[in-house]
């Protein structure tokens, strides 16, 4: 009955008693196979019912025809839904874009509207569209603005469904309720709004950033913590906001489709708002309500440029204009503005750090992570064509680079890990971190001599140039970048990439006319190796330099933390990048706040191990105190568990390594001006000692531990005479 019903269909469409199943035959509900014989008799049921002769007898009781009969009309529910989505997806109508400059469509609008209405409310709504493209114009990410005339959103003749109960819209009214009074302000929630995350939702980053901005709508931005940063912004003709979070769900009578200026079809987003653009052309109650223009769809892509959807009440589809938006730099446009002047004002530099390296694996995913902060994601497409490594620094980063150019920029012969000096002595922790890279691949790798590149710190004013603060590189990634960053550019100027800060004080040197050919390498048993450092050797060199010359240091800034709830999902997101997401399953965890504004769940027994009790209030009551505390936040502070920071001399990197292994097996480079710190063994709950590095940045977390009388140490005065930390040193003294 089915394939006759098939038959009747019009189009080239087939399909086979299996369609809707994963197996050739659909199981029956009761678990029985649909074999051959069971669609026979199906198809035997099935012509008795349209009042004909089987061909053959059934020998199956009643039950099992009964059975069969059911499985014969799910199949047959099954293909015709898929029939139904078929004809549902037939497009109707293509309609495309043409491209507008801003200040031509911004006068295109003015004139539409206008037209028809008096002289008040036409500026009105001429200044709402004026507000909605301009701040289109000067933003980046995904969203839909729908502006449409008051009466229409009064009598609530838009379909749409609200995808966070009215979080977002309340919120907006006590920021900005009226985007013609505030656009700065509608334009930082705006902003806020459609920049990317993971999650597609409000993160704590997010939240603090919203209330830096805008410090008075403390207390209602708190109530967006988890919700959903997806959806329409409703807004009436005359600018009062009317809704936000909106899935649209009105559309026309044609099922139309946009095509893009370059041709390429649009996404759901654009065809949602052609959809909305169409309803309102041919609404019957729409066109009765008012006979002047109903309102304007506003769209801009994640990857940036905007359409406006104008709605034609002649019978003709919706008008649909292309403008431009600031979009990320991309690599022909980065060469154009810095090549000539990193060659000019950069220093030409050498890579003196090995890495760890390994093939790449087709479908592999890698995301680059600096300092908390997303610098790179790459997909490996291909088997032998990529190496995946691991940088030398402190955050040990991995990053991706085609075969071609790894071979240009290391040696082609890695060195086994357990082949480097010390390695067979490091003990069983460090031997198990080395067995496992070598099960994954890794091996060491040397830069090559003429691995060089032209390295240039950006300036404030170069940051003017980089509107969006991000640029597309050369492998399609989206590299955001800020002051103090660097570009790189190789010597044949062929591409610009990010090198972030850390990345080039650990990792490089600057090439000199003495030795501008010669890599920066230590023998390793007179072989061209590099020698990593053992801790045992670290401690043996160091530990007394550092308790001798050093400063007794606390962790001394409190952390914020609010009671994890049962059941609760916390997403540890950094830039918008998902780094972590845990289940809460218990009433006793803590919800910790970390530097970058990160979420993280501790346990009740690493609170209690590493904090304070009890917890107290946070004081004040400005802006950000008030966020928190609406979130629940209370300060612990850490238990004081005393370290020595020494500040690395430049009469101390003639005897040191270029890198070493820390007791967690992980491999970290030395430079001048980084601290080594050393827990107070006394202080320490293994009593074990170890040597690491740390960052100025994360130093300054740290204040002077006052020890006991009988304890104190005199420290040295040329201590003190060092810059940044070292005043806060001398603060403390």
């Amino acid at each position: 009955q089915v394939a006759v019903w098939l038959k009747g269909l019009s189009g080239p469409l087939q399909f086979t008693m299996g369609l809707a199943c994963s197996s050739p035959y659909p199981a029956s509900r009761d678990g029985e196979p649909f074999n051959e014989q069971h669609a026979m008799n199906t198809q035997q049921r099935s012509a008795t019912c349209c009042g004909k002769e089987p061909a053959l007898a059934s020998t199956h009781d009643s039950d099992t025809s009964k059975r069969r009969s059911r499985v014969a009309s799910r199949v047959a529910s099954q293909v015709a839904s898929r029939v139904a989505s078929r004809r549902e997806c037939e497009v109707e109508q293509v309609v495309t874009a043409d491209v507008v400059p801003l200040r031509d469509l911004q006068s295109k609008l003015d004139t539409w509207a206008r037209h028809r209405r008096d002289a008040s409310e036409g500026e009105a709504f001429a200044e709402t569209l004026r507000r909605c493209t301009e701040v289109l114009t000067n933003g980046i990410g995904g969203v839909i603005i729908v502006v449409l005339h008051e009466e229409i959103i009064k009598q609530k003749l838009l379909d749409f469904t609200c995808l966070d109960n009215g979080i977002l819209h309340a919120a907006l009214r006590s920021m900005v309720s009226n985007i013609n009074v505030k656009p700065d302000a509608f334009k930082t929630v705006l902003d806020t709004f459609s920049s990317h995350t993971d999650t597609d939702r409000w993160e704590q980053e997010n939240l603090l950033a919203l209330v830096k901005a805008l410090p008075n709508a403390a207390k209602s931005i708190s109530a967006l913590a988890g919700q959903p940063k997806d959806g329409a912004i409703l807004i009436s003709h005359l600018g009062v906001i009317m809704g936000a979070t909106l899935q649209l769900k009105a559309s026309g009578s044609k099922k139309a489709i946009l095509q893009k200026t370059d041709g390429t079809a649009a996404g759901t987003r654009h065809n949602s708002s052609l959809s909305v653009a169409f309803w309102l052309s041919e609404d019957a109650k729409v066109m009765k309500l008012t006979s002047q223009s109903p309102g304007v769809v506003f769209t801009r892509s994640d990857a940036g440029g905007a359409h406006a959807f104008i709605p034609q009440t002649n019978g003709q589809p919706p008008t649909v204009w292309h403008f431009e938006t600031i979009h990320h730099l991309t690599q022909m446009e980065m060469l154009k503005i810095f090549r000539e002047k990193i060659m000019r004002q950069g220093v030409l530099m050498r890579k003196k750090m090995p890495a760890l390296g390994r093939l790449g694996v087709h479908g592999e995913h890698v995301v680059t992570v600096v300092g908390g902060r997303k610098t790179s994601e790459t997909t490996i497409d291909g088997d032998l064509t990529h190496m995946v490594l691991r940088a030398a620094t402190p955050d040990q980063e991995h990053y991706v680079l085609p075969m071609e150019k790894f071979r240009r920029l290391y040696m082609e012969e890695g060195v086994e890990l357990d082949e480097l000096e010390g390695a067979p002595t490091s003990g069983p922790f460090l031997l198990e971190q080395m067995r496992q890279l070598m099960l994954k691949g890794f091996k060491l790798y040397q830069p090559r001599p003429d691995n060089r590149r032209y390295i240039y710190k950006l300036q404030a004013e170069d940051m003017r140039l980089i509107a969006t603060g991000a640029f597309i590189s050369n492998w399609k990634s989206v590299q955001p970048v800020r002051e103090r960053d660097y570009l790189a550019c190789p010597e044949d100027a062929s591409e610009i990439y990010l090198m972030p800060e850390e990345v080039v004080k650990s990792g490089y040197a600057e090439c000199r006319a003495s030795n501008g050919n010669q890599p920066l390498l230590l023998s390793r048993g007179g072989s061209n190796g590099v020698v990593i450092w053992t801790q045992e050797q670290m401690l043996n060199k160091f530990s007394k330099i550092i308790q001798d010359k050093g400063i007794l240091m606390v962790k001394s800034t409190p952390v914020l933390m609010r009671q994890a709830k049962r059941h609760e999902t916390v997403v540890t997101c950094i830039n918008g990048r998902v780094v972590a997401s845990v289940l809460v399953t218990d009433d006793e965890s803590k919800v910790a706040q970390g530097d970058l504004h990160e979420l993280y769940v501790l346990s009740k027994t690493k609170v209690e191990e590493n904090f304070e009790s009890p917890a107290e209030e946070i004081p004040g009551n400005a802006p950000m105190d008030v966020l928190l505390k609406s979130l629940g936040f209370k300060t612990y502070t850490p238990k004081k568990r005393p370290k020595w920071f020494y500040r690395v001399q430049a009469e101390d990197v003639d005897d040191m390594p270029q890198a070493f292994l820390t007791a967690s097996g992980s491999v970290q480079s030395l430079h001048e001006d980084n601290y080594l710190v050393m827990p107070h063994l006394e202080m320490k709950d293994d009593g074990a000692p170890e040597i690491y590095t740390m960052p100025e940045n994360k130093a300054l977390s740290y204040s002077r531990f006052n020890t006991p009388t009988s304890t104190r140490r005199k420290l040295p005065l040329k201590v003190m005479g060092m810059s940044s930390l070292t005043n806060m040193f001398k603060a403390a003294l």
